[in-house]
């Protein structure tokens, strides 16, 4: 049964902010961003000041009791591909593989860490994983406010769950937030089989003939041919010239074309909570 009585909402969770957007309408939905915060500097990166600012959001905005989705800027998780090991025969089997995959690319043992995974056994998927500690922080909060949280995860995997049935085989799906691009390769079954987290310079994006020179480079690293289309569930401020650029080789395409009450500028945070809306 439907819950008309308790509000929807999408948090949107970069390492320097946050934001709210909220879903109204029964029939019609629409979103609206009802608030977004910025942490001072030294306090950017620190999980628990995200969660103190979520706190005092949903208090001050009286969105007690709402459906949550929580959707994390891909900074915040580590995302890695994980190549199924020959004659896998069990769930055991590919849960290590993605463990010991972990262990080699971090250093680290994933014993505090949520690990998730798209588990395949006859092609590579794609792992998530953040620590133990910052979903106690998350749940913390949860109990204070009497939330239902039906979903945590990080931009790409949102992005990719929500827009898949859009994408043509061979396209990237892409993330730009802070200054970092999340590039997901999809096959032509609609399958992530490749993904790619990596910095990027103002000038890079500045531009279609920058932003195409920058990808061509990716795909190099990749060892991949360049896709025929490139895809942006939305747009941050730095990238909104996309919105105007003519088809081409790639062809550039934004997915959400929906306009947003009360929304003039797609900040970070902003565009997170969007993914999720």
């Amino acid at each position: 049964m439907l819950n008309f009585s308790s509000p929807h909402i999408c948090v949107g969770i970069t390492p320097s902010s946050i934001a709210i957007s909220k879903t109204t309408g029964i029939f019609r939905h629409s979103n609206h961003v009802v608030a977004e915060n910025t942490l001072r500097h030294e306090q950017r990166g620190v999980f628990m000041h995200l969660c103190t600012q979520l706190s005092l959001v949903i208090k001050e905005n009286g969105l007690n009791n709402a459906i949550a989705k929580i959707v994390l800027s891909d900074s915040l998780a580590r995302l890695w591909m994980v190549e199924p090991p020959i004659n896998a025969s069990s769930m055991s089997d590919l849960q290590a593989a993605t463990a010991a995959r972990f262990q080699t690319l971090y250093g680290e043992t994933p014993s505090q860490w949520l690990i998730q995974a798209d588990y395949q056994p006859d092609r590579p998927f794609l792992a998530v994983a953040m620590p133990n500690a910052w979903l106690e922080a998350l749940l913390m909060v949860k109990r204070d406010f009497n939330m239902k949280i039906i979903e945590i995860a990080p931009q790409s995997v949102i992005a990719y769950n929500r827009w898949c049935h859009l994408l043509q085989p061979g396209s990237w799906l892409v993330n730009h937030q802070e200054g970092k691009i999340s590039i997901s390769v999809v096959d032509g079954d609609n399958h992530i089989i490749g993904y790619r987290h990596v910095q990027c310079r103002l000038q890079d994006i500045a531009g279609e003939s920058s932003l195409t020179h920058f990808f061509r480079q990716q795909a190099l690293l990749m060892s991949i041919p360049m896709p025929s289309n490139i895809c942006f569930p939305n747009l941050t401020h730095e990238l909104s010239w996309l919105k105007f650029a003519r088809a081409g080789q790639p062809n550039y395409r934004v997915l959400q074309r929906q306009p947003y009450a009360n929304l003039n500028i797609v900040t970070n945070s902003v565009d997170l909570a969007l993914t999720g809306a």
